[in-house]
């Protein structure tokens, strides 16, 4: 069986991955106008805004056409801010891990960080849902 630790960090280590593919050089963030995803191309110059299609200068250039729902939610995962949460994450494998070292105050098997919590602590657990993977698996119970 593989560890709640090392099938998170190569869950958040794959969807880095797919974000840094994602986001094209140089490009900026991306944004839902309508039913439209698009993505920051440069600075908006165009007057008046509303809903895509903008004039070629607005800033934005179109990527795919969705329903708004969809377009507003793919634009909330755009790459970079994806790029940031699993930054966030790591940084939490990082500090949660399991303590071998008795003399660090915790017992073998315990958080590191949280000293008192068996190992998957409620942060990685936490960590875990997020990525939908399953906590109930033998050795990952709290």
């Amino acid at each position: 069986m593989t560890d709640l630790h090392s099938v998170l960090l190569e869950a958040i280590t794959a969807r880095k991955a797919r974000a840094e593919v994602s986001a094209a050089p140089g490009s900026g963030s991306w944004r839902a106008f309508g039913g439209w995803l698009a993505v920051e191309v440069g600075r908006c110059t165009c007057a008046g805004g509303g809903e895509w299609p903008h004039e070629r200068h607005c800033g934005y250039e179109p990527m795919v056409e969705v329903p708004l729902q969809d377009a507003e939610f793919m634009a909330g995962e755009d790459p970079a801010a994806v790029q940031r949460q699993c930054a966030e994450d790591l940084d939490v494998l990082t500090r949660h891990y399991v303590c071998a070292d008795l003399n660090c105050g915790g017992e073998g098997g315990d958080c590191h960080t949280c000293r008192d919590e068996f190992h998957p602590c409620p942060e990685i657990l936490s960590v875990a849902r997020r990525y939908g993977l399953g906590v109930e698996a033998e050795g990952n119970q709290p």
